[in-house]
Formats: structure tokens, sequence, C-alpha cells
């Protein structure tokens, strides 16, 4: 167990028999400074939320939704990603409050938490949205809060590395697929409103404009052209590119089935 060796000062290991820390899990541990310790919060806002489920979206749902934009899909739109990023933010923090807390200390993980932690508080509070106006505002909110976010994968690499022998690899493994899928689809969700929103001001979405051949490969993100073959082939030779420089082993093969 963890206990403080005085009122304020760092945390130290106090180790029992049943606990079962090797010796490499105590040297990482063995000080872990709380100087700066997360400001305390009320657990019920984060609860309620958590009690929600996510409502998944498609892309062929973004697609046909951002086909024949009008003002009310927009503000739908708008009041669908005002209630599901945070929903998907505070699965993504209580599964961070449910690691061992010598993980969580780690200070690449807990800066990944405690920018999930002001996302979550700031999306929540914004009211139902009902017009243009509060649109844009909500807009320049997840902007800004898409750009903080730019950092998390590198700390979290860093975290997992630093925090590799505190865990077990498929728990780890487990987490890591979770947060980094999750990463995913908010942003999806978020910077697809993003573009419908600019999409729904820009000169050619008029009626009586003439979009170019670029403007018309697109609804919102989404790429209507976008062949997975060729994006798995170039990523795959990119890949394997930066491997060769780095190892002698023997590269494996890509190989792709289905109708792509």
């Amino acid at each position: 167990m963890l206990r403080p060796s005085s009122q304020n000062g760092p945390w130290t290991m106090g180790l029992t028999r049943g606990a079962g820390w090797r010796a490499r899990d105590i040297r990482h541990v063995r000080r872990v400074h709380t100087s700066n310790p997360p400001p305390w919060r009320p657990a019920s806002s984060l609860d309620e939320w958590v009690g929600k489920e996510a409502r998944p979206i498609s892309l062929r749902q973004l697609m046909v939704f951002g086909r024949s934009l009008t003002e009310a899909r927009l503000i739908s739109s708008a009041n669908y990603v005002r209630t599901e990023l945070p929903t998907r933010l505070a699965h993504r923090i209580r599964d961070m409050q449910t690691l061992p807390y010598v993980v969580v200390t780690n200070p690449h993980i807990s800066a990944v938490y405690e920018l999930y932690y002001k996302a979550f508080e700031s999306l929540r509070r914004v009211r139902e949205i009902k017009t243009l106006e509060d649109n844009e505002k909500f807009c320049a909110k997840v902007s800004q809060t898409l750009q903080e976010h730019l950092t998390v994968i590198p700390k979290l690499s860093m975290g997992v590395l630093e925090c590799r022998d505190l865990m077990k690899a498929e728990d780890m493994d487990k987490f890591m697929n979770t947060i980094l899928r999750s990463r995913i689809s908010r942003r999806v969700i978020a910077e697809q409103h993003l573009a419908l929103t600019e999409t729904f001001s820009s000169p050619w979405h008029f009626p009586d404009s003439d979009p170019t051949s670029q403007e018309r490969d697109f609804v919102g993100e989404v790429f209507l052209r976008c062949n997975a073959q060729e994006v798995v082939t170039l990523c795959g030779a990119e890949i394997t590119s930066l491997l060769s420089t780095t190892t002698s082993s023997p590269l494996p093969a890509i190989h792709l089935s289905g109708h792509l």
C-alpha cells in the first residue's frame, strides 16, 4: 500500500506480504510526489455522465446527414456533439480512475487525465444549442479542446513506456486500445461537425453555386473517394521503410482481403 511519509511530504512505498509487489516495481514507485495533487472534484457529475451510453454513428450516417445540410440539421448535429463528447470523455476518465494508483500518478498519464477532465467539465456545461450564434461559440470551444489534446498521444506513449512493468501487458493493451479508439471516434465526430459548420457558411454551399471537383469529393470531413486499399498499402510501405532502418529482423508481409 501507499502511505505518506509526512502529512505534506512525498508518498513512499509500504509493502505487505499480500501486496504482491516485485522489486522492480518498487524501484519505479519508491517516491511519487504529490506536492501538487489534482483538485477535488465531486463524483456525482462524472457518475451521471458515466451512466449514459455512447450513441455510435457510422461514416455512412455522417455522409447522408451532411449531404442535405440545413440550419436545423446543423443545430441538431451541434447538440449531438454537445452531449456525445462529454459522455465518451466520462467513460475514459472512469477507465483511468480504475488504473493502479502508481500508474495514474505517472506524470504523463496524470497529464492526460487532467486534459480529459478539463474537457469534460467544459463541454458538459454547454447549454442546448438553439441558434447559429450558439453553434459558432460551441465550435470555438470544440476547436480549442482539439488543439489542447494534440499532446495526448505522445504523453500516453511515454506514460505506457514508463509504466510497462507496473501492469499486466494484456491489461495495458486493453486500456490503450480502448482509449485510442475512443479518441479517434471523438475526433471524427467533433471535426465532422466543425467541417459541416464551415461548409454551411461557405459560398459554394448555396443552391446557385458551382462547387469545385475537390469540394464535391467531401461531405464535411468524409472523403467520398477514399480507397482503403490505397491507404493501407501506402501506410504499410512507410512503416516498412522506417522499420528496415532500425531492425534486421524480417518484416511481416501485409495481405489484404475483401472487396477493396
